[in-house]
């Protein structure tokens, strides 16, 4: 189960790290500059997706929505904001079964 303390950091984590794919995906419109930005966005996206993993599978909470909605955030390149959706999904389905 995942509590509301552990549920707000999780949310500032993943909306930053959302912000910064977004933001790094933008900046590939500019031809040699923009992969330099956006490769550590990418790269801190993926820590940012492992770090919270292991916080989901540590509070003992099922990961299918974090997991699927990775993957996705990784597929798209981090344009769209999926892997704050998955944590969002990942509380609400922890809240629906332990009541």
């Amino acid at each position: 189960m995942i509590s509301l303390s552990e549920f707000i950091p999780m949310l500032v984590l993943a909306v930053i790290s959302d912000f910064l794919e977004l933001a790094g995906s933008l900046f590939l419109l500019i031809p040699a500059v923009g992969i330099a930005f956006w490769l550590p966005a990418y790269i801190f996206g993926l820590i940012i997706s492992t770090i919270l993993g292991i916080w989901i599978y540590i509070t003992g909470a099922k990961m299918f929505w974090d997991i699927s909605m990775s993957i996705a955030d990784s597929i798209t390149g981090g344009i769209l904001p999926l892997r704050t959706i998955g944590i969002v999904l990942t509380y609400i389905t922890s809240k629906r079964k332990n009541r």
